[in-house]
């Protein structure tokens, strides 16, 4: 085959390929005239109306507990063991 007839070709199919991925999009756009999705309410604000309606939350029942903190300075602080030297620092060995 000549090369003209081999681009003709190519030219062909990348055409026949557009077309076919064009119909593709056209096919999956909205149709004209479709609603728009409304925006989302801003963060932090609550929509118009929101609070109409709304039921207090239940009671969760844990007004009365009250339980003991463990004390972070408990136990005397020479039981601590001091970190080990990192390699090559000063109490490193050779190998």
């Amino acid at each position: 085959m000549s090369k003209f007839h081999t681009s003709v070709l190519a030219s062909a199919a990348l055409a026949g390929l557009l077309a076919g991925v064009a119909l593709e999009q056209a096919c999956a756009a909205p149709p004209a005239g479709a609603e728009t999705p409304q925006q989302a309410t801003p963060q932090g604000e609550d929509p118009p109306g929101a609070d109409e309606g709304a039921e207090a939350a239940p009671p969760t029942g844990d007004e009365g507990i009250h339980t003991e903190v463990p004390n972070p300075n408990a136990g005397p602080r020479d039981e601590i063991i001091p970190p080990s030297e990192l390699p090559g620092g000063q109490n490193a060995e050779p190998k």
